[in-house]
């Protein structure tokens, strides 16, 4: 199945968030959260949420890009943290913010990215300007419509958004 790149337009706030979440499972095995250098200090509350997501931890390591971000001409990598998508961890991504864009620093890490079982991204967040896009078959794009009628998405005009 071929996979294009679609744009969220409008942040997914409330109950589209949580439906978001709730169907990236179905397609989804992992996640990512970044804290990145030069970026405010994570504080208690992005620590405690980190803490929480531990028993899901899969990987921590540094890294100089991960999808959608590369560091340039920075001194300090990334820490990306790789954590499994099971239940209880996506009750934490639900309970843990209200929008798709609180997923940021200094409250939470930042740029949340949603993994298939393959390694390639579902849905892909970009921080620093607070955009979004998800990779989806035209059936997947179907199917989270229909699911999620609130979700404003258009087809990217670039490859990779």
């Amino acid at each position: 199945m071929e996979r294009k790149p679609y744009d969220v337009l409008a942040e997914p706030r409330g109950a589209t968030y949580r439906r978001l979440i709730d169907a990236s499972r179905q397609y989804c095995d992992s996640f990512l959260l970044v804290d990145q250098p030069g970026w405010p200090l994570l504080n208690d509350r992005a620590h405690a949420l980190l803490e929480a997501l531990t028993p899901f931890l899969i990987s921590k390591r540094e890294a100089w890009d991960w999808p959608g971000t590369s560091i340039q001409g920075g001194d300090k990598a990334a820490t990306i943290y790789s954590f499994r998508l099971v239940d209880e961890s996506m009750r934490i991504l639900k309970e843990g913010v209200e929008g798709l864009y609180d997923w940021d620093s200094p409250n939470c890490p930042s740029d949340l990215t949603l993994l298939r079982p393959d390694g390639t991204p579902w849905l892909v967040t970009i921080m620093p300007d607070r955009e979004a896009f998800l990779e989806l078959s035209l059936e997947e794009l179907d199917l989270l419509k229909r699911e999620n009628p609130a979700i404003v998405l258009v087809e990217a005009e670039n490859e990779g958004s």
